[in-house]
């Protein structure tokens, strides 16, 4: 701390950061360093409105916003369809389940078809009732039925599946590309 006393010397104050003087240089490195600033915003200068306060408006000017723009639209697209494929395989494990679930009823089917066949036999030779047999048949054509419609859209959701697995893999390939570019800027 300096205390000044009026007939003392002056002491020099410790506190008090003394001030740099830079190198010369220091000061062509911090001349360099404006100049190019300037000379990369002469771009947006040239302009006829340039001058406007409107810093959302002047970052459209520059091109590397519309890079990081269009990266930003195509991570955002990346992620929905990778949301999306994520949702669809969580369905098609879930449709697997429902296909070993339906192979399982088509077991019970084969073994249904046999006993109406037996049923059928034993009907000639002991004059069983033809309505258990008729219930019987039209149970295996409903169960049938139901296998087939249940397969059917098996089938789509897996071509499904496939379509969307190659629509991320483009994503992925064109996300790469823009990486690509926006790294070589």
């Amino acid at each position: 701390m300096c205390v000044s006393r009026p007939h003392q010397e002056i002491q020099k104050c410790k506190d008090v950061p003394q001030i740099k003087t830079k190198s010369k240089s220091q000061k062509d490195r911090d001349s360099r360093r404006i100049q190019e600033y300037f000379d990369s915003k002469s771009f947006t200068r040239s302009l006829p409105f340039a001058n406007l306060r409107d810093s959302a408006f002047r970052s459209c000017l520059d091109s590397s916003s519309i890079i990081k723009r269009e990266l930003t639209s195509v991570k955002e697209k990346l992620s929905t369809v990778q949301k999306k494929g994520e949702s669809q395989t969580a369905e098609i494990l879930k449709l697997r389940e429902q296909l070993l679930h339906f192979q399982s009823v088509s077991v019970e089917n084969e073994k249904l078809r046999a006993d109406v066949l037996s049923l059928q036999d034993n009907q000639q030779r002991q004059s069983i009732n033809e309505d258990n047999c008729q219930i019987y048949v039209k149970r295996i054509n409903d169960l049938e039925v139901y296998l087939q419609r249940k397969s059917d859209f098996i089938f789509d959701i897996q071509q499904k599946y496939e379509e969307i697995s190659t629509e991320k893999r483009q994503f992925f390939n064109e996300n790469s590309i823009l990486h690509f570019k926006v790294d070589e800027y």
